[in-house]
């Protein structure tokens, strides 16, 4: 071969090589253009072992680690926003909060300061004097339950709120919660009746009561003289359904969920005085939630209504 064709060979061979070069070139050209874009590349473009292919290896690599911090970083950013949002919640909470019990406590308070000054002008008077010793006992009594249960609810919502959990005999507990609700149905002259069955639930032991205390409480509040309650429980798979029926006024669906709020009435006419504190049900609803429970309000047939807690066992 002389001298002419081994430059002309040479010459289409380098032409070949530079032409490959310059495609894969601009192949990484376009795909670092296309990753500062946003869109990263799945898998490598070019075949090579050579310092080309090198650098395409380390484009891929950059892209999953660019892709993964982006992902992180988004999540980070959702996770903020969600905190934000719940924060400016619990704030406007904080507000109505501190609106309600300024009007719940001032009640009982005028009620006192009322008696009081009745007192100083008739103060000779028996009869007064045994009315106001009775009002202001019970007016005081609702007081300090407003003040316990604000207390309850606002360590519910700190973030190192503690759960003893341990393994519960449910109907036992359902017996002990019954025995202590006896009296106040019974003044009522309440048809109170248990029917429970063997279950073994894990949880709180003085939550569950709390929680069971509170439905049972306000069956009693929120039912007619010589009604009845009964208190039950029944065994669904996995769960442990706890209901609590009475012979109360039915509540509208709408309402359901409203009853759950603090200082919530069902009727503008319906005095604190009969409903207790008015925070018996988020206090029940609440602990509920922070144990992963749930606790809600179902339809009753008959008139009346059936509160129901599912307890995982």
């Amino acid at each position: 071969m002389d001298g002419g064709a081994v430059l002309v060979l040479s010459f289409i061979l380098g032409l070949g090589y530079v032409s490959r070069q310059t495609r894969d070139i601009g192949r990484l050209t376009r795909a670092s253009e296309q990753i500062s874009a946003g869109h990263y590349p799945k898998a490598r473009l070019l075949r090579r072992q050579d310092e080309l292919g090198r650098l395409d290896e380390g484009m891929l690599q950059m892209s999953h680690v660019i892709r993964k911090s982006i992902t992180a970083l988004e999540n980070e950013k959702l996770r903020l926003e969600e905190a934000v949002q719940r924060l400016r919640e619990l704030e406007q909470q904080q507000k109505s909060f501190i609106g309600n019990i300024s009007h719940e406590l001032k009640t009982p308070l005028t009620s006192i300061q009322a008696y009081a000054d009745l007192l100083d002008m008739y103060g000779d008077d028996p009869e007064l004097v045994r009315e106001a010793r009775e009002s202001i006992s019970k007016e005081t009594k609702r007081l300090y339950e407003l003040v316990e249960d604000s207390l309850r609810l606002s360590v519910l919502d700190k973030y190192d709120f503690e759960l003893h959990t341990e393994a519960v005999e449910l109907h036992s507990l359902l017996e002990d919660a019954g025995s202590r609700i006896r009296g106040k149905a019974a003044a009522r002259r309440l048809n109170f009746s248990i029917d429970t069955v063997p279950a073994q639930v894990w949880g709180d032991p003085k939550h569950l009561m709390h929680i069971v205390l509170n439905l049972l409480d306000n069956a009693v509040k929120y039912n007619r003289d010589g009604g009845w309650i009964t208190l039950s429980n029944r065994v669904e798979q996995d769960t442990v359904m706890v209901y609590i029926r009475n012979s109360g006024p039915w509540i509208p669906r709408e309402k359901w969920d409203m009853i759950f709020e603090p200082f919530a009435t069902l009727s503008r006419d319906r005095s604190r005085q009969d409903s207790g504190t008015g925070l018996g049900l988020p206090l029940a609803r609440r602990l509920a939630e922070r144990m992963g429970e749930s606790c809600s309000l179902q339809l009753q047939i008959i008139v009346g209504w059936k509160m129901a807690t599912a307890i995982r066992m």
